[in-house]
C-alpha cells in the first residue's frame, strides 16, 4: 500500500471512528435529558437543544464534512494522474476526446500535434481510461465536482 491509500485509509478510519461516537452521542444526550428533567429547569429545553446540536455538529456533520473532502480528494488525485499519464494532450483535447465526438477538425489538430502513428488507437484508450476511472461521468463534469472550473 503506498502513502496515499496509508492516508486515505486513516481518513476513512476517522470517519467511521465519528460514527461510532455520534451514536454514543444520543446515549448522552438522552442520559441528560434525564438527569436535567430531575431538577426541573426553566430552560431545559434551550440546554437540551444546544447540547444535542454540539454533539450532532462535532460527530455526524464533521464525518460528513470529511467524507465529501476525501471524496474530493480522491477525484482530484485521480484527475491529476489522468492527466500525468496523458500530458502530451492539452485540457481542451482531452475534454473533446472524452465528452464529445471528435470534429474532422478536431482530429487534424491531433493529428498535428502528436507525431504518434496509434493516435486514433490513444484516443480509444483516453476515453475508455476516463470512462474507467470516472465511472462514465463526463471531463466537465468531474471538472466542476472538483472545483477547477472556478481557478
Amino acid at each position: 500500500m503506498n502513502e496515499y491509500d496509508n492516508f486515505m485509509n486513516s481518513i476513512l478510519k476517522i470517519e467511521n471512528q465519528l460514527n461510532i461516537l455520534y451514536g454514543k452521542s444520543e446515549y448522552l444526550v438522552d442520559d441528560l435529558i434525564n438527569n436535567i428533567e430531575k431538577l426541573n429547569f426553566i430552560d431545559m429545553d434551550i440546554i437540551i437543544n444546544r447540547y444535542e446540536n454540539l454533539m450532532i455538529a462535532i460527530t455526524h456533520e464533521i464525518r460528513s464534512e470529511i467524507g465529501f473532502f476525501r471524496d474530493d480528494i480522491d477525484k482530484l488525485n485521480k484527475y491529476i494522474h489522468f492527466r500525468i499519464k496523458y500530458n502530451n494532450f492539452t485540457d481542451d483535447i482531452l475534454e473533446n476526446i472524452v465528452d464529445t465526438e471528435l470534429t474532422l477538425t478536431d482530429k487534424k489538430e491531433i493529428f498535428r500535434k502528436n507525431d504518434n502513428k496509434e493516435i486514433i488507437k490513444t484516443i480509444k484508450e483516453i476515453k475508455q481510461d476516463w470512462n474507467r476511472t470516472f465511472e462514465n461521468k463526463g471531463y466537465k463534469k468531474i471538472k466542476v465536482e472538483i472545483k477547477l472550473n472556478e481557478i
